[in-house]
């Protein structure tokens, strides 16, 4: 069983029990991210300045793609051989791509009204194209977290 892009969608608790009931014995689960990742100067960073001028309250800037929540998760739920791993890997982006993909972060698309959703996104595609190649190479980290239903 995987969960990938999901877990903060679930109720915890509820999300456990359910896999504890469909997993048998000696079954796995594995939990991934996949989160960019916001270097000093890169454009994930300044991406994110920008996300914050227009909405000073996004609490998620500056994340590092690594979830304890998830190891406490599977432990609490009474997984055994709880591990996690993580790499990175650099993933392309058009201006656009990136434009499109940002729109979606929750300090954007789910906390701005549509014309401020706007704005932004004007902003966002003056800064690409001032200041950043037509071809984006944007840092990723690959996160994931297994245990085995005992």
């Amino acid at each position: 069983m995987s969960a990938g892009l999901c877990w903060w969608w679930f109720n915890e608790h509820d999300a456990i029990r359910e896999i504890r009931r469909i997993l048998t014995p000696g079954g796995r689960v594995i939990i991934c991210s996949f989160s960019y990742l916001p270097l000093s100067g890169n454009v994930a960073n300044r991406t994110e300045e920008l996300v914050l001028e227009h909405n000073s309250g996004w609490l998620e800037a500056g994340w590092n793609g690594i979830h304890p929540d998830h190891v406490r998760a599977l432990d609490r739920g009474g997984f055994t051989d709880v591990e996690s791993f993580s790499y990175m890997v650099d993933v392309p982006f058009s201006h656009e791509a990136w434009r499109g993909r940002i729109r979606t972060c929750n300090g954007v698309g789910s906390a701005l009204n549509a014309e401020q959703v706007e704005r932004f996104d004007a902003d966002l595609a003056e800064m690409l194209s001032r200041d950043f190649p037509p071809k984006l190479i944007v840092p990723h980290r690959i996160f994931a977290t297994s245990g085995m239903r005992t």
